[in-house]
């Protein structure tokens, strides 16, 4: 995309970045060259198309270009806007996780069925802190355990809990493994988890916006459950009786392995689909 000194206008600037991003072959090219345009005007969307005369100025051209460049590299349009909405509400974006999906909305409106007004929930694999933060707005007389493994992903929900006001809700724990969770003496009213569930040997075979996202987010073990073990395992012992875990999944084949794992002490309740008819989570209840 050419980045001259000369006056462009938004329609022209628009152009261009469509023909960009449809030549490095990015789906939906008109659709990310407007979020690329607003962020990089400061301007919504919806009036640079109403005013195809506005003009740029150097600087914007300039964070456009580079934008435009880092998509058409198949950087993740996340990452490079810096802020993505989950559940309604606007997120930190960095590098450092995993890039919030649709469909873990899913998960979180199965979570309010089970969650009750008060109690503490826990996050499991936290990243953004997309699921606790809609977790906790919608029910503001909870509190919550997010736990990740990697500092840098707790750095990011720890600025995006703040930005919500949330913060003094949550503890953020950085662990591997839930075993050293300081549960305090209180049984968790839920459990909610979107944990790494790409099996190791599939991950040089993900899209390349995929594969720039952090491996610990994606890799799970050799056949993807080796997260999922570890949280079932130890679930028992810090739900109290009638609480509920609830796990996203990546595909039918992992949703039929997991409602099928002798567990003691968790019965299988239901696995839950998508629009498409994808099996997406599967519940368990405290025995």
């Amino acid at each position: 995309m050419p980045s001259g000194r000369s006056s462009v206008d938004a329609a022209s600037a628009r152009r261009r970045a469509i023909a960009a991003l449809a030549g490095a072959g990015i789906p939906f090219p008109a659709r990310e060259a407007d979020l690329l345009l607003a962020s990089a005007t400061g301007q919504p969307s919806a009036f640079l198309l109403a005013h195809p005369e506005f003009s740029l100025d150097e600087a914007m051209r300039s964070t456009l270009v580079g934008m435009v460049s880092r998509r058409s590299s198949r950087e993740p349009l996340q990452y490079i806007l810096g802020e993505w909405a989950f559940y309604g509400h606007p997120l930190a974006m960095s590098d450092k996780i995993l890039v919030p999906r649709p469909e873990t909305e899913l998960l979180v409106e199965r979570a309010l069925e089970w969650l009750p007004d008060d109690g503490t929930f826990l996050d499991w694999g936290t990243g953004s802190g997309c699921i606790a933060i809609a977790l906790l707005i919608e029910r503001p007389s909870c509190s919550c355990i997010a736990v990740d493994a990697s500092p840098s992903a707790l750095d990011v929900a720890w600025r995006n809990m703040r930005r919500h006001d949330v913060l003094h809700r949550a503890l953020l724990w950085h662990s591997r493994t839930p075993r050293d969770i300081p549960l305090r003496g209180e049984r968790l009213a839920l459990i909610v988890s979107n944990p790494p569930y790409i099996p190791t040997a599939l991950l040089p075979t993900l899209m390349e916006e995929v594969r720039r996202e952090p491996m610990v987010a994606l890799d799970g073990g050799v056949d993807g459950l080796k997260w999922y073990r570890a949280l079932l395992e130890w679930a028992p012992g810090a739900l109290r009786p009638g609480g509920r875990i609830l796990v996203e999944v990546g595909d039918g084949q992992q949703a039929v392995a997991l409602s099928s794992l002798p567990l003691s002490g968790l019965r299988h309740e239901r696995t839950v689909h998508d629009l498409a008819g994808v099996p997406r989570m599967v519940q368990w209840i405290r025995v």
